[in-house]
């Protein structure tokens, strides 16, 4: 009885002395001065298993003390009426990594009192609109920003009205227009309105936007903005993606109309329209870059697409046809590997299907675009080797499709592992799942973020890489606590940090990468 109790006290000294501390300061970005009464939220993200977290409140001089943590990576927040939290830029999340018997005591917390900016989001006609989605994006990418657990977005109330919190800065207000048009017969010729994301006071365009000036503590009034509706049709004024949706079936009165598109640091967004009675359809447009254009639409629950038209804001189409079908069909054989596997085309749509034990497949309701062929339970080293479409060639799992096609897909399985650690800034290990390791295409380009494609740190900081084709490769290590947004924009610019790297087959590398964000890109400039 005593060895036991001599055992148990011996565990649990040695289990309080791999539990962490963290000690730190809070104190108002304005003055410099030890804030008070903060509310201190320490909490990790959930990778799979638990989530944990950990609380305290500053005392007189700032100071709080958060013991018996367990090691990890953990994301920290101060909360206190009248203040925001405030971050160096608009991507970066405050995160701070704790080791196993740690006791940390640099932490800094930095609060700012909080400011506003409050106004009114008008249509055309100058009567408020509810429900309209209002944020702000600072002037500049580098400039510190309030971090609120909501965002920096609010939503407009019955009389149009919105209120912001943010730190001192410089902001573009921005209001975006969430509706979705109701699928409805009109006989009049009119389309249900669609409103353009639109800038303080009125521009679609954010180089055009009128800056709003706001010091700490300032409560900035007035702030309106009139939204412009997108034009009815074509020859109707205003600026918009205009023509006709054909192949509706008869009993489907309306299509929904899709205008995609990228701005930098959002990843891709999407504005909605309807048809009008005539089947003709208007999208707002103003310059951000490259747009794609489509149409939906259900019969019976089947769904039904035409063509995407791709165009850049140089060069804006009018009076195109968007033909709706219900896609082709297409077959194929599947090689290289026994047993029954489930096909998936990864594109746009995501369609899958499964292969016999002769390999034999059938996919029903593809549209034309470029698909990525996975095979789902390959033995662990196992990739689609190549992929035939109709007899052509195609030194990957990516295709691009047109019409019915036969598909060949062929499988190997001498395919390499890469596995190692993920780094953070200081040399130690990413305990946490928002680190990860992506691996480049065959041409080097990071393209694909798929499970094929990429892996995330594990609990202990490891990544493991399985079923690489032999080639040479580019290795990229991500941040995501600091890097934000993923668009492909980024990672492209990202690449100049990756690590090339040569795989074999049957290859078992060991590659230590480091995690990198935005501000080592910065460094690099």
């Amino acid at each position: 009885m005593w060895r036991n109790w001599t055992l148990l006290l011996v565990l649990s000294a040695t289990s309080w002395a791999q539990e962490a501390q963290l000690e730190g300061v809070t104190v108002d970005l304005d003055t410099g001065h030890p804030l008070a009464g903060v509310q201190v939220r320490v909490f990790s993200i959930p990778d799979g298993t638990e989530s944990r977290a950990y609380g305290a409140v500053s005392d007189r001089e700032g100071r709080f003390l958060i013991g018996r943590m367990q090691a990890g990576t953990y994301v920290c927040l101060g909360e206190k009426p009248g203040y925001v939290a405030m971050r160096k830029n608009s991507s970066a999340v405050p995160n701070v990594i704790v080791k196993a018997g740690e006791h940390k005591t640099d932490l800094k917390l930095e609060l700012m009192p909080r400011s506003t900016i409050s106004g009114r989001v008008l249509d055309e006609y100058g009567d408020p609109m509810q429900n309209i989605n209002v944020q702000v994006r600072p002037v500049s990418a580098e400039a510190s920003t309030a971090l609120l657990l909501a965002g920096e977005s609010t939503s407009t109330d019955d009389r149009g009205e919105y209120r912001l919190l943010v730190g001192p800065g410089r902001f573009r207000v921005q209001a975006t227009f969430n509706g979705m048009t109701r699928s409805e017969t009109r006989t009049d010729g009119t389309a249900p309105i669609t409103y353009t994301p639109t800038f303080y006071p009125g521009t679609p365009v954010a180089d055009r936007a009128t800056p709003v000036e706001v010091a700490a503590g300032a409560d900035v009034r007035g702030i309106d903005i009139r939204m412009s509706a997108a034009a009815a049709g074509p020859g109707s004024g205003g600026p918009a993606v205009d023509g006709i949706v054909t192949g509706l079936p008869e009993g489907v009165p309306t299509a929904s109309v899709y205008l995609e598109f990228a701005e930098p640091g959002q990843g891709a967004r999407s504005i909605q329209s309807g048809t009008n009675s005539k089947f003709r359809f208007a999208i707002p447009f103003s310059p951000r870059g490259a747009y794609k254009l489509f149409a939906r639409a259900y019969e019976n629950g089947r769904l039904l697409k035409s063509q995407t038209v791709e165009f850049s804001e140089s060069a804006p189409p009018s009076g195109v046809e968007l033909r709706l079908t219900a896609g082709f069909e297409v077959t194929g054989t599947l090689t290289g590997v026994g047993g029954k596997h489930a096909i998936r085309l990864q594109g746009s749509e995501s369609l899958s299907g499964d292969a016999d034990v002769e390999g034999a497949f059938k996919l029903t309701g593809v549209f034309p675009g470029k698909y990525q062929l996975l095979v789902e339970s390959l033995p662990e080293n196992g990739y689609v080797k190549s992929v035939e479409v109709d007899g052509a060639a195609f030194a990957s799992d990516a295709v691009t499709l047109a019409r019915p096609a036969r598909l060949k897909a062929t499988v190997a399985t001498d395919g390499g592992q890469i596995s190692g650690s993920v780094l953070g800034a200081d040399g130690d290990k990413q305990a946490n799942n928002l680190a990860m390791v992506i691996i480049s295409d065959a041409k080097g380009e990071f393209t694909s973020t798929d499970e094929r494609h990429s892996a995330r740190a594990s609990s202990d900081g490891t990544y493991t890489l399985r079923g690489v084709a032999p080639g040479k490769y580019k290795l990229l290590g991500l941040d995501l606590l600091r890097l934000g947004s993923g668009d492909s924009e980024l990672l492209k610019k990202l690449s100049v940090l990756a690590e090339e790297v040569e795989v074999k087959a049957n290859d078992r590398l060991r590659k230590d990468i480091r995690a990198v964000s935005r501000e080592d890109l910065d460094a690099k400039k």
